[in-house]
């Protein structure tokens, strides 16, 4: 299942300019300019991260 990152930030109850600049930092394999899709893998770690 994937989600976008708005989605995410909104589940974490964070802002989502702050999931997209750790988004950018964990996710080697995005483009530049391409909309964020968040598998579950990286949603973990997302939540594992902003969830402590």
């Amino acid at each position: 299942m994937t989600m976008t990152a708005p989605e995410l930030a909104r589940e974490l109850q964070i802002d989502p300019k702050r999931l997209r600049a750790f988004l950018r930092r964990t996710a080697t394999d995005h483009q530049l300019g391409d909309r964020w899709s968040v598998d579950a893998e990286l949603a973990g770690k997302a939540r594992e991260h902003f969830e402590r």
